[in-house]
């Protein structure tokens, strides 16, 4: 490949415009852009394309691919902006967010660093898409450490592969990487945990290869340019109309995606970049060369770095300056949304124009002795105080993790035995979705203190009805995640819970007030009638069943939701604003009347108790009590939270007469 493909391409910085744009309205949580997470996939697959010309013309041009310079090149480019914006995050973490929120963070800064970000969400499951419960400001940095996993690896892979392979045979090679990596996506992809898949290095391969493979198409040069030239545009508006369509249409739910999808789209942006550079002069290169998408793609690394932070921390901030006036500026509002814009590319901006371009043209040169010292001076001083902010001491008081975090079944089993006791005494079995699942610190305490074998069968997401509901997402009919492994966990004589034979199971589930769908498909809205009925009826048949081997089974009154919507989700701050009214929430009262008539149908095998007095006493909920965060978003428990209502557990299974002996 010649020079001339090491040029300057507007129209390629238009194409990062696009795949940014659609990342950050994607994360404000605009729903016409259902699609804009796969602003990430036109990123791989450009990334891959000119990674791979820039390797090639060095190899065509020198006869050499001098991989140490590469890699200081990367470094040079990349580093230095994701240093100033890690040190951003992490002073915006320590306060902004809660401290309670800070411990789970110094991992992810960690494997942010060391480029490890993607498999490090992988272990710690944490769901790209759960988008609402206590996110990290560092979550997006998964696809930036593909993208160095890449550069990594690749120079050395096409080195020895170009000095042993023909053309052809590298581009076969390239296909068979490619079929290899959205085959083990397919494979490994599980709906109920669809983090593997979307987070893999291995999975996201063949995004990057697809874009290497282009390269190497077009390293053949003036004949193929001649063959397909008059083809060129008209191939460039198609596959442009499946990209946006894609875009627009694509849900994050979508099993298409991990089945081939990704591979479709990823194939159209090719032909997209395929059609920039054999028509320059084409249409599709001309709307994407024009001056706004130009400039925004050349700040693009920046608004990558800093839009997600932004979008977590503009509510808190906003707080922090104004008080209870900042209350105006409601989740998701337009208001919200253009601070965090303007936010973004503030930062964005001098990123590039004070760090990025600098060090990248050697200007910064001027005040250091050793040009080594541009790209080390920056790194270390993101160490330090990353470092610092590690090592700060959090009081033992305040560690509140969320206690839905605090244990994993192994093997992406949903029901486990947490506290095993000898086999002669009781059996209690906690069941529900991820509120439930927040109780498990306070039912491991009582099964020690009781000596019970203690039982955990509660997942995120995981209701005790079969149901079909509107996803809070999409708004489409779906089945509740944990999908297929959630229903087999929920009653029968031999899976799931009853295996093990417990005398007392408990249960909460708060996603009985979603929006659901009827055996017809008519949507049924939470706090109807028809919903209520539909409701109680299948919690009816599956009481049944959870009774059926003499098990006592007791329903936790649902708690009122514990934060207004003007307290932002990672805010856990005292403002009186942010203690709500239990009288406020209007849909709980309804379902907790269900769960009264249910026990009052199917006494006295089924009972209900209720903890919202002392959760939110004089109808107010307070999120903290007595310096204790009890419930980190409104929702659920932390672990200190949990550990607090545990003797109040214990007192109210004790007065309906639950508590085994």
């Amino acid at each position: 490949m010649g020079a001339a493909a090491l040029t300057y391409r507007p129209a390629l910085d238009g194409v990062r415009a696009v795949a940014i744009v659609s990342v950050i309205l994607y994360h404000l949580g605009y729903k016409w852009l259902r699609g804009g997470f796969l602003g990430v996939d036109i990123f791989f697959v450009l990334s891959g394309y000119l990674i791979t010309s820039l390797l090639l013309a060095e190899k065509a041009s020198s006869g050499r691919i001098r991989l140490a310079s590469f890699w200081a090149r990367r470094a040079k480019r990349l580093f230095p902006a994701l240093a100033l914006a890690v040190v951003g995050i992490a002073l915006g973490m320590h306060y902004l967010e809660a401290i309670q929120v800070w411990p789970m963070r110094r991992q992810d800064l960690l494997w942010t660093i060391f480029y490890g970000a993607n498999w490090h969400q992988i272990i710690s499951a944490q769901d790209y898409f759960a988008q609402w419960v206590t996110a990290s400001p560092l979550r997006h940095m998964w696809s930036l450490a593909i993208e160095e996993q890449f550069y990594a690896a690749w120079p050395v892979t096409l080195l020895i592969a170009t000095s042993r392979l023909t053309r052809n045979q590298l581009f076969a090679a390239i296909g068979l990487g490619i079929a290899a990596s959205v085959l083990v996506m397919g494979l490994v992809y599980d709906p109920a945990a669809p983090s593997r898949a979307y987070y893999g290095t291995d999975t996201r391969a063949h995004e990057l290869l697809i874009g290497a493979a282009l390269a190497v198409l077009l390293a053949s040069g003036p004949e193929l340019r001649g063959r397909v030239g008059r083809i060129a545009g008209l191939l460039g508006v198609s596959a442009s109309l499946i990209v946006v369509g894609a875009l627009v249409f694509m849900p994050d739910s979508s099993s298409i995606y991990y089945r081939g999808g990704s591979f479709v789209l990823s194939a159209a942006v090719a032909v997209v970049l395929f059609s920039i550079e054999t028509r320059p002069t084409g249409v599709i290169a001309k709307l994407l060369s024009v001056n706004v998408p130009r400039w925004i793609g050349k700040v693009s690394y920046g608004l990558y770095l800093w839009h997600w932070p932004m979008v977590l921390f503009a509510p808190n901030l906003l707080y922090s300056i104004a008080g209870s006036e900042a209350t105006r500026f409601v989740a998701n509002s337009v208001g919200l949304n253009l601070v965090r814009i303007g936010l973004t590319f503030v930062a964005a901006t001098v990123s590039y124009y004070v760090v990025e371009r600098p060090i990248r043209q050697g200007q910064i040169g001027r005040f250091f002795t050793n040009a080594r010292l541009a790209v080390a001076t920056p790194t270390a001083a993101a160490s330090l105080v990353v470092v610092t902010l590690l090592a700060t001491e959090i009081p033992v008081e305040s560690r509140g993790l969320l206690a839905q975090d605090s244990y994993q079944c192994p093997d992406k089993v949903l029901v486990c035995v947490r506290h095993q006791a000898a086999e002669t005494r009781p059996v209690v079995a906690l069941m529900g979705d991820s509120i439930a699942k927040s109780l498990d610190p306070a039912f491991v305490g009582l099964s020690n203190q009781q000596d019970w074998t203690y039982v955990a069968a509660a997942a995120n997401r995981c209701s005790l009805t079969q149901r079909w509901i509107a996803d809070y997402t999409t708004q489409e009919p779906v089945r509740l995640a944990n999908w297929q492994a959630c229903y087999d966990s929920i009653p029968t004589t031999d899976a799931g819970v009853l295996r093990f034979r417990p005398r007392l199971i408990v249960a909460t589930d708060r996603w009985l007030l979603i929006d659901s769908f009827d055996d017809a498909g008519r949507r049924l809205a939470a706090g109807s009638d028809a919903h209520v009925h539909d409701v109680e009826e299948r919690l009816t048949v599956t009481s049944v069943l959870l009774t059926s081997l003499g098990a006592q089974l007791i329903f936790i009154h649902i708690l009122p939701v514990g934060r207004p919507s003007q307290c932002a989700d990672q805010s856990f701050r005292l403002a009186p604003e942010c203690t709500v009214r239990a009288s406020s929430d209007i849909l709980t009262p309804k379902y907790n009347k269900m769960l009264d008539r249910i026990a009052a149908r199917l006494a006295p095998r089924v009972k209900v108790i209720d903890v919202s007095d002392v959760v939110c006493p004089d109808d107010a909920c307070p999120p903290v009590v007595n310096g204790i965060l009890l419930r980190a978003d409104g929702l659920h428990f932390t672990v200190l939270g949990a550990q607090w209502l545990q003797p109040q557990l214990e007192a109210r299974l004790r007065q309906v007469g639950a508590l085994p002996e």
